[in-house]
């Protein structure tokens, strides 16, 4: 290997930890390696929606994406998401139509999609990471639990919301900015086209938009999924106890009585929490998130992705948050000439990403509020007009990605 070409660890082999890996591998200066945890690269089953932002990036990186989304992860259209009041006295009124969401589909689909480019002895799946060594002349050492070292320039931690990549950055304040539970709780199943639509009889089902209905406490969402062949199912409760874990079984009758004494009054979402009843081995995934995150960079070590910034799904603006790290980054990485200059681009990335990630974690936990009534005396109009502003500044980025913004003074 020649001297003048620097070696990058990626420590998390999801979205973030992917994408960034096919950015900078279009450098033949850089040798990236990925390290994953896990024995094989996979992601959730679970549908993703990318915003024009997300799409915009993600263009920036690969072009002709968006065209190879469609062939491959069953990508759609998603028109407007129709957010409906689902209790109280004016169930089923329209709060607000928020407008073209962008694209939906298949989460693990894109994942393979993103990857397939890449070398496959790039990818080192079974190293968890256990220590993060930087020593004086800038080398960065790595240990793994199989006992495993590799040395490198330049390390960047997608490996998720109890990052230990998080950990090395942040010290001794780790644990005082470590991840915690949100205050939700949801469960997520997809359900053929048919069988949703017959459950819900005369309500409104198109496979080209989301409904949402608020409820006294509870959450429910319809969305297409598969490739227009499914219907994904969501409830997301109040969590009345504090989780240990963020995934658990749910034990039906838990749930049963749950919708019941949340007392959900409108019928589509009656429909949408009885499909998800006769549903057999339900999970629960708790929302967790990053209050606060001092520093995304110490030295030539980073964190992108959940790593830096896990926030609950209520905006559902975490992908589209990686997949602008993955951008931001390889287009400030792109040209570096030599190691030593990580460092500065790494503090331009977290004057650029950090306040933006931030603000997505407070008015998601806002809209979570909101979602779930907190504020029960709103007004549809009311609960409407909050709804947008919570949401309008994550489409308002669109300055930052002039390439012009991101580089080096």
């Amino acid at each position: 290997m020649g001297s003048n070409v620097k070696r990058y660890s990626i420590i998390g082999a999801g979205l973030a930890g992917g994408v960034l890996a096919n950015a900078l591998s279009r450098n033949e200066r850089v040798d990236v390696q990925v390290y994953e945890s896990a024995l094989e690269f996979s992601e959730p089953r679970d549908i993703i929606e990318l915003s024009h932002l997300s799409l915009k990036a993600l263009e920036g990186i690969i072009p002709s994406v968006v065209e190879a989304l469609k062939a491959k992860a069953g990508a759609s259209v998603m028109d407007e998401a129709h957010v409906v009041l689902g209790s109280g006295p004016e169930t089923g009124v329209l709060i607000r139509d928020l407008g073209i969401r962008g694209m939906v589909m298949d989460r693990p689909l894109l994942h393979q999609t993103l990857l397939s480019p890449l070398a496959k002895e790039n990818f080192h799946a079974g190293r968890k990471l256990i220590s993060v060594e930087q020593t004086a002349s800038g080398v960065v050492k790595l240990e793994f639990e199989n006992g495993e070292m590799a040395e490198c320039d330049v390390v960047i931690g997608a490996d998720g919301t109890f990052s230990r990549v998080r950990d090395y950055i942040l010290q001794q304040d780790a644990k005082t900015h470590a991840a915690h539970p949100a205050g939700w709780w949801e469960c997520i199943t997809s359900v053929p086209f048919e069988l949703a639509k017959a459950a819900l009889e005369n309500e409104a089902v198109d496979m080209d938009r989301e409904y949402q209905w608020m409820g006294d406490g509870i959450y429910m969402m319809q969305a297409p999924s598969e490739d227009r062949t499914h219907v994904l199912c969501v409830a997301v409760l109040i969590e009345k106890w504090t989780p240990l874990e963020r995934k658990t079984i749910v034990m039906k009758d838990d749930l049963k009585d749950r919708l019941a004494a949340d007392q959900f009054e409108h019928p589509a979402a009656k429909a949408i929490a009885k499909l998800m009843l006769n549903t057999d081995n339900l999970e629960a995934y708790s929302h967790w998130e990053h209050k606060i995150t001092p520093s995304y960079a110490r030295g030539r070590v980073c964190v992108v992705g959940d790593a830096a910034h896990t926030t609950s799904l209520w905006q559902g603006a975490g992908g589209a948050m990686a997949l602008e790290d993955a951008f931001i980054l390889g287009t400030l990485l792109g040209g570096v000439e030599s190691a030593n200059d990580v460092n500065d681009i790494f503090k331009t990335f977290d004057t650029v990403r950090r306040p933006r990630c931030q603000r997505i974690i407070d008015t998601s936990r806002e809209t979570g509020e909101l979602c779930c009534r907190a504020n029960a005396e709103a007004s549809t109009e009311q609960l409407g007009d909050t709804l947008s502003d919570l949401s309008a500044h994550i489409d308002a980025f669109d300055e930052l990605y002039k390439l012009k913004q991101f580089q080096l003074q």
